[in-house]
């Protein structure tokens, strides 16, 4: 664009590249030499609204989707599931089930007389324990 005086100058009221150029320029080919960021920027503030309703849209779309699978598919497993429905060690399972956890091993002791609490009673359940402790499990 030329001034009063005759000079070539630019305009510099829009966005201006670092080297001076307007950053809506054409290139020889005729496309906006903008970079892609710009492009996509641009694209968004000019539709904002619609951008707005088809992700609000989407977002209802995939929300209702998701829900229904929830409602269709419930994941609950219990280890009385997982054990043999009628054995012994199911039923006995099954009658102290609220005593403890399904993965502890529980041992009755009985003494013949006395108390539990006696050095030679407290080392034998000591040593069962211990022993317990050492057993290799099977994963299969």
């Amino acid at each position: 664009m030329a001034n009063a005086d005759g000079e070539e100058r630019l305009d510099l009221t829009g966005p201006v590249w670092s080297d001076g150029t307007p950053s809506t320029a054409k290139d020889r080919t005729g496309f906006t030499m903008l970079s892609m960021g710009q492009r996509t920027a641009d694209f968004l503030l000019r539709w904002r609204w619609q951008v707005i309703v088809i992700y609000a849209m989407l977002t209802g779309f995939f929300s209702v989707g998701v829900m229904r699978i929830a409602h269709r598919f419930q994941a609950q497993t219990s280890v009385a599931d997982l054990i043999p429905a009628h054995n012994r060690v199911t039923d006995v399972f099954k009658r102290y089930q609220s005593f403890s956890k399904p993965a502890t091993v529980e041992i009755l002791l009985k003494v013949k007389s006395g108390t539990i609490y006696t050095p030679q009673t407290l080392a034998r359940i000591w040593r069962i324990t211990r022993e317990l402790d050492l057993v290799r499990v099977s994963t299969t």
